[in-house]
């Protein structure tokens, strides 16, 4: 027998059917409170707000209305009393640093090994405490994807977030985890599996890393091939969460739900939603005797109409001023109804907006990268060897790629490849193979070639996907001619090259954004610059988010600068009031001169007050992508600027100064799609 959809038990159950919402309770009651249990870490906890959020449910599922989505209704009800729950506990008592409940439940199974089940009871504490160090929204929507298995739609319907929204705060999330787990988890987990990190860290005794120790370690990850294949198995996020065992709702939880449902009254039983015509009434006697005198009543007159007719001449009945023939009165008189054609039509809902609300959001493209099927990072290559590099990509937006989307290079080095490639057309949701065919370069060394989405009207969007190939060295048999010269034994380690130098050096006054960024993440290494510094002019624009709280404290900052030299537009969306660190999204500028100023598609929106739209390109690619949610507003005009580039193997670096408030020293990864910043002097 097939399942009922959860649309058909909704509407039974909004009709007064008990064992349709039990149903209903029955299919997500275990997941629900595992939900909850994540958010909170207690489980007592988690079974009273598991309750609450059912009787919430069952109260008010006559509001739920078409298309009747009970999962994500249910979910959103969860997690905004778990959401309200933490913020009202930690004023009250606070929580300790870093743990909000007990760790999970060990695996007891008879069959397990007990090394590996003390091993795997050690990384799940670990990922618990993690999970629970997080912001409660990062923590809420990395459950939902990873631990749930809701879809971006879903979350977004779960949380009340834009899909944009979602896609950035994931993404943050991930960040956040991995820099929370990832240095002392690999100083637990790969010195077992790499010798020379283990001797480094022989004589540390177990607690936090000194500054010495933590700098020995990473730049040992970084130049060790095993310690990097390490880190990223035990930071893939999803695996990590996946050690969480199962929870399992208490047995008692649906007797007691349904003994509170017990003692309320009844909900409404008419679903929500417009009025519609009723296909059928109750008919009673008093409407069959009413409708038989109507009839009746009817006939009479017809009758005493046709007798008088007959008995009078025409003139009688129609008296006419002069002996002219008869003359009928005009057809618009005559009509029953005279006034309809000048009545107003009944008001119908526009399908755009209201100016305070989001215009009709075009869709929004967007990619996930799969795989690499080709050409694994740092693979060795002969110098001048020709190689074709195969990323299996995911179209994750809701845009289909129409034919003219392409695979733009952004930066890096070129490896001898074409300036873009064409990217089979892709419907949202589907996978497709983007090939390049480069050539390793003729120098020994690491290079590393950038590449991103681009639509056929220039806007970029999806990741920077990236190849990093190793050319080495030719081989030589040439002794070193220690015979022709006798060097001080001082002398010698001031010809051996630092492996960490660049043959081109970072320009100092770009330094200070490389240094923050290294500081905030560790790990995350841009690589040497690929060219010396330069200077373009640009414009400059800040955003504000969440203007409408009147806490100041919420009114992010994002950055928006336009480069004038290729007309890319960068956009920083902040996650505090100075923009010091934020998502990073690329754009190609493809307005002009022939445009008008603000994007059609946003004309009609009404900035809050004290707020404006932007314009020209800033405001086209704001419209287009929508990004009035993920960074708001800008308060000021855009601003004309001078930039001071320099590119990396990885990403950016660069400084605005100009007329503006305050300069900015930022620094992009194109790898992460994240950007740092620095305040400085105008």
């Amino acid at each position: 027998m097939p399942e009922i959809a959860d649309g058909d038990l909704v509407r039974r159950a909004q009709r007064g059917d008990k064992g349709a919402f039990g149903e209903l309770f029955a299919r997500y009651e275990g997941r629900i409170f595992g939900y909850l249990y994540r958010m909170v870490g207690d489980r007592a906890w988690a079974e009273d707000l598991t309750q609450d959020a059912f009787v919430r449910a069952h109260q008010h599922l006559g509001r739920l209305g078409p298309p009747y989505d009970f999962k994500s209704w249910i979910y959103r009800i969860a997690g905004n009393l778990a959401l309200d729950g933490l913020r009202r506990s930690r004023r009250e008592v606070p929580l300790p640093d870093w743990d909000s409940g007990e760790p999970e439940p060990a695996d007891t199974s008879p069959a397990a090994d007990p090394y590996q089940q003390a091993r795997q009871a050690e990384i799940r504490a670990a990922v618990w405490r993690t999970l629970h160090r997080l912001p409660d929204v990062y923590r809420q929507v990395l459950v939902l994807r990873e631990l749930e298995g809701l879809s971006y739609q879903e979350i977004a319907a779960a949380t009340g977030l834009s899909l944009d929204n979602v896609r950035v705060t994931l993404h943050r999330a991930r960040l956040t985890f991995r820099d929370l787990y990832g240095l002392q988890v690999m100083v637990e987990e790969g010195r077992q599996i790499c010798g020379e990190l283990n001797e480094l860290l022989s004589a540390e005794m177990d607690g936090e890393l000194d500054r010495a120790t933590r700098r020995r370690v990473q730049q040992h990850i970084a130049a060790c091939p095993v310690c990097q294949r390490t880190r990223r198995e035990l930071l893939t996020v999803s695996g990590l969460l996946a050690t969480l065992a199962p929870v399992l709702p208490p047995p008692f939880l649906r007797a007691r739900v349904l003994e509170r449902l017990a003692q309320l009254p009844d909900p409404p039983s008419h679903p929500p939603g417009p009025p519609s015509r009723p296909r059928s009434l109750p008919l009673g006697p008093e409407f069959w005797a009413g409708m038989a005198g109507g009839v009746i009543l009817f006939l009479l007159l017809l009758a005493l109409l046709i007798l008088a007719a007959r008995a009078l001449p025409i003139g009688a009945l129609f008296p006419s001023p002069t002996p002219s023939p008869l003359l009928l009165p005009p057809l618009p008189t005559a009509t029953p109804f005279p006034e309809e054609p000048t009545v107003p039509p009944t008001p119908v809902p526009s399908p755009v907006p209201s100016p305070q609300a989001t215009p009709t959001t075009p869709c929004v493209p967007d990619a996930e990268w799969v795989a690499d099927v080709t050409v694994p990072d740092n693979t060795v290559f002969a110098p001048g060897t020709a190689f074709v590099k195969t990323w299996r990509i995911r179209n994750s937006g809701t845009c289909n790629w129409e034919p003219g989307t392409q695979l733009v290079f952004v930066s890096g080095d070129p490896m001898g490849g074409p300036a873009a490639v064409g990217v089979p057309a892709t419907a949202a949701g589907a996978q497709t193979d983007i090939s390049v065919n480069l050539t390793a370069p003729a120098t020994p060394g690491t290079y590393r070639s950038n590449w991103q989405l681009q639509a056929p009207d220039g806007t970029r969007f999806g990741p920077i996907l990236y190849v990093q190939i190793v050319v080495p060295a030719p081989a030589t048999n040439t002794p070193p001619p220690t015979a022709t010269f006798t060097p001080a034994p001082t002398a010698t380690p001031t010809q051996t090259p630092i492996p960490s130098a660049c043959a081109i050096p970072v320009d100092p006054a770009l330094q200070p954004a490389l240094t923050r960024l290294q500081s905030l993440y560790p790990t995350y290494d841009l690589g040497c610059p690929t060219q010396a510094s330069f200077t373009v002019g640009g414009a400059f624009q800040d955003f504000f988010a969440n203007v409408e709280n009147p806490d100041p404290q919420t009114h992010y900052l994002s950055l928006m600068v336009w480069r004038s030299d290729n007309r890319e537009i960068y956009v920083i969306d902040g996650q505090d009031t100075n923009a010091s660190q934020g998502a990073l999204r690329v754009y190609t500028d493809t307005w002009d001169e022939t445009q008008p100023p603000i994007y059609p598609k946003c004309a009609n929106m009404k900035p809050p007050t004290g707020y404006q739209l932007p314009i020209r390109g800033f405001g086209k690619v704001w419209c287009v992508n929508g990004l009035w949610n993920p960074i708001g507003w800008p308060n000021e005009a855009e601003k004309g600027v001078n930039l001071l580039i320099q590119p990396v193997q990885s990403g950016l670096l660069l400084k605005v100064s100009g007329p503006i408030p305050m300069g900015y020293l930022i620094a992009l990864d194109y790898r992460t799609m994240w950007a740092v910043t620095v305040m400085t002097a105008p």
